[in-house]
């Protein structure tokens, strides 16, 4: 397709336009021949088109740039505009479509650098809370009921439990979070959240379910999904009137190749959770800033900002992504689209039960953890279990305790990322040398770091920190029982 073209002569009229500049311009030769450059397009006065146009004019010299015009054309143009001795000739092409995918890698490039840095403060919190959170469940163990700082220590877990959960969205967001996906009904998933929804909205707002007749089957986390949903259903309930409507869907959809939402979303089914509501909309702005970490419009203290972001990061996790469509005035629709599953649905009653944590024993566990905090705890806790406990800083420490040994232990604990070397290369090492030992992961950094150091996540033990010492607990002896130690 050839460059869209027009000429204007010494008066600024228009003298030829080729048929492109008509497609361009959405304007016939009839209507622009012979007319005023400025006065058929006005809000080019004052703007680099006038600057440009006019200097190219005076001086003889082409210059290429682009430029934006507003309504109506709304819409950016490569231009180079040349002199010639009856006037001024314009080649010109609009680049709008360029300019909107460079806008959107450059906010994903922003949203990128953001999610890493948010990844790792939440890595280093996570140490510091599984400390916390574990000697504090240890104090409480020690206290009767009645002591004077029980109430006291509730408080601090309390709060702990709060930052716990506030990084737990922080990993979500930068897609970080360990996921645990099961094949479930994403129609299931929506009933189960229902009387919650009703009880988050006021007696006269209204609300509407429109499911999927069939049952909308994805593998996703449950519980990292029911986040992700009621972030955006309290979003949409803070921005409608006290009479609005909450409407909440499910559909199956085909997105093919052509029509991806996003560079990391493949071609394929989807299933989609649509969350609409008729409350006051976003403005251009709010809404090219709504996947942003901690931005919210609401007042100081009314929410983190962390809600969409928590839905885009788990949707982008998976395979998917997350739309907005916002009218001010009208409302908006929150799309989660999720890949599709076409497998059955799970047999009821597979899940483990989850073992007290006084289910000890006598093993021998070996701790690696480059975290002197952190690896105390452990080994604290599994020791009060009963376990024989053997710590050590790093990979080099635990090949040497190994050898002392003689490679008799019975559970390997390790962190992911440790200096000089990985836990996962830890663990190829041990099994080198003296057999398959099974394998508890610890770590602050979660998914990318286990992808990351070529750790199959579906294969894996995975505590993602910080954990209660219970948690720990029954996790080593599931772990044990499984082997038939």
């Amino acid at each position: 397709m050839s460059d869209a073209f027009f000429l204007v002569d010494q008066h600024w009229r228009f003298r030829y336009l080729n048929a492109e500049a008509e497609r361009v311009l959405g304007r016939g030769r009839e209507e622009l021949l012979g007319r005023d450059l400025w006065e058929e397009y006005p809000l080019a006065v004052g703007t680099d088109l006038e600057t440009v146009y006019r200097r190219v004019a005076a001086t003889g010299v082409s210059e290429s740039f682009e430029a934006y015009y507003p309504d109506p054309l709304d819409a950016w143009y490569a231009i180079r505009a040349h002199a010639s001795p009856d006037g001024l000739s314009v080649f010109f092409e609009d680049i709008g479509p360029q300019r909107r995918m460079q806008q959107r890698l450059q906010q994903a490039q922003r949203l990128e650098s953001v999610a890493t840095l948010a990844g790792g403060i939440a890595h280093d919190f996570n140490n510091l809370l599984t400390v916390m959170n574990g000697h504090l469940a240890l104090m409480r163990e020690d206290l009767a009921d009645d002591h004077p700082s029980r109430e006291d220590l509730d408080a601090i877990a309390d709060a702990a439990s709060r930052a716990a959960e506030l990084t737990r969205q922080m990993l979500t967001f930068s897609r970080r979070q360990i996921l645990r996906p099961k094949l479930v009904d994403l129609n299931e998933l929506i009933r189960r959240e229902v009387p919650l929804v009703r009880r988050l909205l006021s007696d006269v707002h209204g609300f509407v379910t429109v499911l999927h007749p069939e049952a909308v089957m994805v593998e996703v986390d449950p519980v990292e999904f029911d986040a992700a949903l009621m972030a955006v259903v309290s979003n949409a309930i803070d921005a409608m009137d006290a009479d609005g409507t909450l409407t909440i869907e499910t559909s199956l959809v085909q997105v093919t190749e052509s029509h991806t939402l996003s560079s990391q979303m493949p071609a394929g089914w989807f299933a989609v959770v649509s969350v609409s509501d008729d409350g006051q909309g976003m403005d251009p702005e709010v809404l090219r800033r709504a996947f942003e970490p901690f931005y919210t419009t609401k007042p100081a203290g009314y929410g983190t900002g962390l809600g969409l972001s928590v839905a885009h990061g788990m949707a982008r996790q998976l395979g998917g992504d997350v739309t907005i469509y916002s009218e001010p005035g009208v409302g908006t629709t929150v799309r989660i689209y999720l890949p599709r599953s076409a497998d059955d649905l799970p047999e009821p009653g597979d899940e483990p039960a989850e073992l007290p944590w006084g289910a000890g024993g006598d093993e021998r566990v070996l701790v690696v953890d480059d975290n002197d905090s952190v690896r105390e705890l452990i080994q604290r806790v599994l020791t009060d279990s009963g376990y024989r406990v053997v710590a050590a800083t790093d990979s080099g420490s635990a090949l040497q305790a190994l050898e002392r040994l003689g490679g008799a232990v019975d559970l390997l604990v390790t962190d992911v990322i440790m200096p000089g070397g990985s836990g996962h290369d830890l663990a190829l090492q041990v099994e080198a040398r003296y057999g398959p030992v099974p394998v508890l992961y610890v770590s602050g950094y979660t998914e990318n770091s286990v992808i990351r150091h070529g750790i199959p996540v579906g294969g894996v033990e995975f505590l993602a920190k910080p954990f209660a010492p219970s948690e720990l607990a029954s996790t080593v002896r599931r772990i044990l029982d499984a082997r038939g130690g």
